[in-house]
């Protein structure tokens, strides 16, 4: 399966979805988008490349304006896909693995400042 996918740059849960399209070993081509640059992007790729070659296009953590998604809704080739879905266990497991992050780097300065 190949993927375009459009997500938010400027924080964890959008470069988290980056992310797992990486862990889940797919192929895509990732663009990134500042908040409200999303729609100028979106337009951007579709004009600039040919689309049929991916299988899904996938916008995470952020949403089009109106106009964007009803030009979208009516091009019958555009296989569009908006996921908007829970980032809760997302944002729990970055934030556990944060939290262990911090409890290493307390043990080594411990262990390598302290007793200096």
């Amino acid at each position: 399966m190949k993927v375009l996918l459009f997500t938010h740059e400027q924080d964890v849960d959008g470069l988290g979805c980056a992310s797992l399209a990486e862990t889940a070993k797919i192929e895509y081509k990732l663009v990134l988008s500042k908040t409200f640059e999303l729609d100028e992007k979106i337009n951007t790729t579709l004009d600039k490349e040919d689309i049929s070659s991916y299988d899904k296009i996938i916008v995470t953590d952020l949403c089009p304006k109106e106009e964007t998604l009803k030009m979208i809704a009516k091009d019958e080739t555009l296989k569009f896909y908006t996921i908007i879905k829970q980032l809760k266990n997302l944002i729990v497991l970055i934030l556990s693995l944060l939290y262990q992050k911090k409890q290493v780097l307390k043990k080594v300065e411990q262990v390598y400042f302290t007793n200096t």
